[in-house]
């Protein structure tokens, strides 16, 4: 066989490329690569056969890449239709030498996408810049950009919002909101809850978790908000209050560990009957004393 090729491949293995077209004793093989950037290359020729023998020493050879001089870049170009706030965008009349060679890559002023023929869905009002750059075989680029004028659809709705059944492990307690739903096809929703505490605290999570910091009753509101502007809210009432069966933890201190006069004390096997959250103090017994909030002291 023969250990003569072209290079043209940016794999650093020729095998499977010629292996799947073998050739006879003494023919040449060659192989073509996508498009490759200019610059020097040092290319290693080695023939193998069918058995997985190889030449002792690749062949070494020297190529310089040179870019198409006379290429241009691409022109882009697109067309567009919205119905309400769901768009739809045409790059194919872009044009270029080699056409189908492009990529598109779209900013859509609110997201971005890629391909010829994409499509938008927008979640607010507003005035949106849609830019479209396309790339050829050449890495050469044309940008182009349009606006899109999106406003709120006709027969909007607001979000239905929903505080789901809320679960407390003492005063900490998780309001699940995921249920919350809208009707139009689209929107993004925002939260935003508040616990009738004072100070009043709030959260923008959708299942917020909260620690009350006293017993009592409280309203728990959530306001839900599409892109558009439109909100309604939900409320539920809770008490918050210790139960009559609750215990005190019970604390274990684990055997410390001591370099010369520095201990390490450990307070593994430390539970609650309740699974109630836990909060530590510890107390050296020294002069002037020290304390610790930690875990592990």
């Amino acid at each position: 066989m023969s250990s003569s090729g072209t290079f043209t491949s940016t794999s650093a293995s020729w095998r499977d490329a010629f292996l799947n077209s073998p050739g006879s004793p003494g023919s040449n093989f060659s192989y073509t690569s996508p498009v490759i950037p200019s610059g020097s290359y040092t290319i290693l020729v080695r023939g193998i056969d069918q058995h997985g023998f190889t030449t002792a020493v690749p062949s070494e050879r020297h190529v310089s890449v040179t870019g198409n001089t006379s290429n241009l870049p691409p022109v882009a170009n697109f067309t567009f239709s919205c119905t309400q706030n769901v768009c739809s965008f045409d790059g194919r009349s872009s044009t270029d030498e080699a056409t189908p060679t492009l990529t598109y890559s779209w900013n859509f002023g609110q997201g971005s996408g890629s391909g010829p023929v994409p499509s938008k869905t927008y979640t607010s009002a507003g005035s949106f810049v849609v830019t479209l750059t396309v790339r050829d075989e050449n890495n050469l680029t044309g940008v182009t950009s349009k606006t899109v004028n999106i406003a709120e659809p006709a027969g909007n709705l607001p979000p239905t919002p929903v505080i789901g059944t809320h679960t407390c492990i003492a005063r900490t307690c998780t309001f699940p909101g995921s249920g919350t739903t809208d009707p139009n096809t689209g929107d993004t929703i925002s939260y935003l809850w508040s616990f009738g505490d004072t100070p009043v605290t709030t959260s923008n999570s959708t299942s917020p978790s909260k620690t009350f910091t006293a017993d009592g009753t409280y309203t728990v509101t959530l306001i839900a908000t599409d892109g558009w502007g439109k909100s309604a809210s939900a409320t539920r009432t809770i008490t918050i209050t210790e139960p009559v069966s609750n215990t005190a933890p019970t604390p274990v201190i684990g055997t410390p560990t001591c370099v010369a006069r520095t201990c390490t004390f450990f307070s593994a096997g430390t539970a609650d009957a309740q699974g109630d959250a836990m909060t530590y103090l510890w107390n050296f017994g020294d002069t002037p004393a020290t304390t610790s909030t930690s875990a592990t002291a």
